[in-house]
């Protein structure tokens, strides 16, 4: 028996993760395509975007293979619908900090793999879009150097830089014609030097004098919530402090001019050209002022930088193993940690009620329920309710029309007369916590943070449709003394306290 364990624990160890050179990287993601049709997709944004630069052939040499920007995107692609969320991950905008790459690299392969086997997992690809640039700069990458040809894609944005210095190199770009065409909610963009958790702002013109710390975003409510979430599932480290400390990158890193941070978040709601810049550069035969001109409702991401630890490469021993992601403990290793961090974010960009068993139980005229929510802090309010009928859009049109206290325009269901479209009200619900993931949480007591519904039921045969409304995280609108003083202008945001924005 002794040997048997010892075996098996020895396999479940050897299970390490690795880092990839930038060919293993891209021939990584390629397995993973080939193996989950319908999961993910690849691009090259030099294809995508060929008018990122002028000219034909390669860009730069990534140790003797042309350079290219793999793109990334996973969901299931099945279901897809133009209002599912996105999300962006920038695995290295600087090519010599590794931690990024190798994190995005195994979350990926983690999702896929998993798919099949986890409610959850599965729940995150089918409500979600995905979106990675493993190694945003694949020049720095390849070369295990911080610039893309002697210039810093993190001061090429178009944000508070001088019109020739911003939009020259070809990582900048390509993350600039994706943000055109999606609509992140969420950016979460990997470096390392330091170990912090940070998020708006971190610009020189939303600083406050003479104390040179950060203004208050309009996002910080919700920034700051989202952000312990993170924090949390990361863990702490062995001396019992959180892993990550985290605060505005103005108060934890410092302020830069053209950061990709400050222009995901504000590109279409701050002024152009100042501080949002019009980008004229020359290099790779130059780029379309145009393409750094921008719609209001396009560019509003909820953004995080995350310094991933004081080494740029730590050494592959603290990556840690594959078997350290299902829980939460000081000894583990930077992969499995971060992964954690990554999948709440994830999580975190749009709320849900998960059901526990589907169908519900009913029983001698009475209906059990049992759910909860993810993706969010807590729910506001809410409603447990029958609808008269299929599941279908008839029933979702309905349960649209709830406004907090009731369901304006439908019918109310009686012990003689239920007709589709319907409703019954069969609970109300009031401010309670999230129970979010539990991918990490397997022994969690089972009902902690779960919420059951066992009601009488005095209705007339027929099919009923089983729902949950409710409000979300609606305190993530108030404020302090935002600058600008602005209400809260992401797309996150927006989408969880304004009524039907998208």
């Amino acid at each position: 028996m002794w040997l048997l364990i010892s075996f098996l624990c020895w396999l479940v160890a050897a299970d390490r993760y690795r880092y990839k050179d930038w060919s293993q990287m891209m021939g990584y993601f390629h397995g993973l395509s080939a193996k989950y049709p319908g999961l993910i997709e690849l691009y090259v944004a030099e294809e995508m975007y060929p008018h990122m630069r002028q000219g034909t052939g390669s860009w730069a040499d990534c140790r003797g293979k042309p350079c290219y920007i793999m793109l990334v995107r996973m969901t299931n692609e099945s279901s897809l619908k133009p209002s599912r969320p996105e999300l962006f991950f920038s695995g290295a905008l600087h090519g010599n900090e590794r931690l990024g790459p190798a994190t995005v690299a195994e979350m990926a392969g983690f999702l896929l793999e998993n798919y099949a086997k986890d409610q959850e997992v599965r729940w995150l690809l089918d409500t979600r879009s995905i979106w990675l640039a493993p190694t945003t700069n694949p020049y720095g990458y390849a070369h295990n150097t911080r610039e893309e040809q002697r210039m810093d894609p993190n001061r090429d944005f178009p944000y508070l830089q001088r019109p020739e210095m911003c939009m020259r190199t070809m990582t900048a770009r390509a993350v600039n014609e994706l943000y055109r065409e999606r609509q992140f909610r969420m950016m979460v963009t990997f470096h390392g030097g330091m170990r912090i958790l940070s998020y708006e702002w971190g610009s020189n013109d939303h600083v406050k004098r003479p104390q040179g710390t950060s203004t208050e975003a309009p996002d910080d409510k919700a920034q700051v919530a989202i952000a312990k979430k993170m924090q949390a599932a990361a863990g702490k480290d062995a001396g019992g402090s959180w892993w990550y400390p985290m605060g505005t990158m103005t108060d934890t890193v410092y302020p830069v001019d053209g950061g990709m941070e400050d222009w995901s978040y504000a590109a279409s709601w701050e002024p152009s050209p100042n501080p949002i810049s019009v980008c004229k550069p020359t290099t790779y035969g130059g780029y379309p002022e145009e393409r750094t001109k921008y719609p209001s409702e396009a560019i509003r991401s909820i953004v995080y930088l995350v310094e991933m630890d004081d080494l740029k490469g730590p050494p592959e021993s603290t990556l840690g193993d594959s078997s350290e992601v299902h829980s939460i403990s000081p000894r583990d290793g930077h992969i499995s940690r971060n992964m954690r961090m990554s999948l709440t974010a994830v999580e975190m960009i749009e709320p849900d009620i998960l059901f526990t068993a589907v169908p519900p139980t009913v029983l001698r005229g009475r209906i059990s329920l049992r759910f909860y929510a993810l993706g969010c802090d807590h729910v506001t309010q809410g409603a447990v309710v029958l609808v008269g009928g299929a599941c279908d859009d008839r029933a979702r049109e309905v349960l649209g029309r709830w406004d907090g206290h009731g369901f304006p325009g439908a019918t109310s269901m009686s012990p003689s007369s239920a007709p589709a479209g319907s409703v019954h009200v069969l609970q109300s619900l009031g401010k309670s916590e999230c129970r979010g993931l539990s991918i990490w949480h397997r022994s969690r007591a089972r009902d902690e943070k779960v919420i059951t519904v066992d009601a009488a039921v005095d209705l007339p045969p027929g099919e009923y449709c089983p729902a949950v409304v409710a409000w979300f995280d609606q305190d993530w609108a108030e404020q302090g003394h935002p600058d600008p003083a602005l209400p809260p202008q992401s797309h996150l945001v927006k989408a969880r306290v304004q009524p039907r924005y998208s």
